[in-house]
């Protein structure tokens, strides 16, 4: 054997020992399991104000349970009563009404906000879980549940026309034209034909309904109440950051405007996450989106964008906490656009991690579900070097199955999050309506 094997050799075992000693294992992801295994978490979570739940893909049924699991330590050990989620925010209040009160149906509630990464049954077990330890609480100590995002107009025009006609008929008489025309019915923005005139509707729009908002507050609060005005107010802000999504949304997905299109999207997030906190009054705040957006180094376009991650810890610092995920092998599901394919909705299965990654030297390091502490491992000599430039397999709303490894970015973990959690084996999400 040549020293320059057995060199390699000695630090390869000498981080695999490293990144064991910094892993947390856990006794797997079932929601319903006791959640005792996480309260080595507390020391990380107790001073947190936001805490990114990150996902690898968008559709691992074992990722999302491991997310509920830590929502759940979240809201038993930490106090935790607010939940937010990469979903548009005006339609995320379906779901709001039923886990805090008990109000409509979790199925449609999820199937309403244009999302199929989120109708499956493992989100669906969270909302019901969340409607369960809400059931006997007193309304004020109940967990809410608010989306983040502002990818669509309709929720939030439907509500503004609701509230207006509860608290002010004869503005919204003024108002309704433009309403219906900023109103997009869900369409995603790339197959819409009908963005020009939705632009220029809520341009008219929103300065008249702010105005109308601020001048009429103690009165529209007496008719319903102040939290009904405050959320009056939040689903016009929504209707400006999807539009101004929409202004920027390129007719060629390669177009550089893409990157403007991206940034008006995460700074919408971060800002509409930072409102849910300071609403509902909850000192630390889940938010449970894709690990490229709360990666406190931002999106990778070609060139670095600002992710929601990113603009929530260069505003609240060491008071955001970032959760990634990795996994070894196994199931998730996602569009697949491989050629000649009809880009539907489908299961995909990798064999074994890819070479030189993350996955293949955390599948050495532990053999079940566990949490990486990255805080305590970018200290550690045997690994800050070599956690700072490591590739690693992650993919969205959509997969080419013939070529994975276009799918690997390389992340910073000395800086993109704050602990990663490891799935050694996945199975696809499963969707609600199978």
């Amino acid at each position: 054997m040549t020293d320059d094997t057995t060199t390699t050799t000695a630090q390869h075992t000498d981080r695999t020992t490293a990144l064991a000693a910094h892993a947390t294992e856990l006794h797997g992801t079932d929601p319903t399991q006791p959640i005792d295994d996480l309260d080595a978490l507390r020391a990380h979570l107790t001073d947190a104000r936001f805490v990114g739940l990150g996902e690898v893909t968008h559709g691992t049924r074992e990722c999302f349970q491991l997310k509920h699991r830590v929502v759940r330590f979240l809201v038993d050990a930490l106090g935790c009563r607010a939940f937010a989620l990469e979903a548009n925010f005006s339609e995320t209040l379906a779901i709001d009404d039923y886990v805090v009160h008990g109000d409509g149906d979790p199925r449609e509630a999820l199937d309403g906000i244009y999302f199929w990464t989120w109708n499956v049954e493992s989100v669906l077990a969270l909302v019901e879980w969340l409607r369960a330890f809400n059931a006997d609480r007193p309304v004020g100590d109940r967990v809410r549940f608010f989306g983040v995002d502002a990818q669509y107009t309709q929720g939030a025009v439907d509500a503004l026309r609701a509230f207006f006609d509860t608290v002010d008929p004869a503005f919204l008489g003024t108002v309704r034209g433009d309403l219906n025309e900023a109103a997009d019915d869900g369409t995603p923005p790339q197959q819409d034909d009908a963005i020009d005139t939705q632009v220029a509707a809520v341009d008219r729009l929103t300065p008249r309904i702010r105005d109308r908002l601020d001048a009429h507050r103690t009165e529209y609060a007496a008719e319903t109440s102040a939290d009904r005005v405050a959320l009056a107010r939040r689903h016009c802000r929504v209707l400006e950051q999807a539009t101004e999504r929409k202004r920027h949304f390129p007719d060629d997905p390669r177009e550089a405007d893409t990157l403007t299109h991206a940034r008006v999207r995460d700074e919408a997030m971060a800002e509409n996450a930072e409102w849910v906190r300071e609403f509902t009054g909850t000192d630390i705040l889940p938010v449970w989106a894709h690990d490229a957006h709360v990666a406190r180094t931002g999106l990778q376009y070609g060139e670095r964008v600002p992710s929601l991650g990113q603009h929530l810890a260069a505003r609240h610092g060491d008071d955001y906490w970032a959760l990634g995920s990795a996994f070894a092998r196994g199931g998730f599901q996602a569009i697949d656009t491989a050629e000649d394919t009809e880009n539907e909705l489908t299961g995909h299965e990798l064999d074994d991690p890819l070479d030189d990654t993350i996955e293949t030297a955390l599948d050495d390091a532990v053999g079940s579900p566990a949490v990486l502490s990255l805080r305590q491992a970018r200290a550690d000599d045997r690994l800050a070097g070599w956690l700072a430039e490591r590739p690693h397999f992650q993919t969205g709303a959509t997969f080419d199955p013939t070529s994975p490894a276009a799918e690997l970015v390389t992340y910073d973990y000395t800086v993109a999050f704050d602990a990663l959690a490891f799935l050694p084996e996945t199975t696809r999400a499963r969707p609600l309506d199978e």
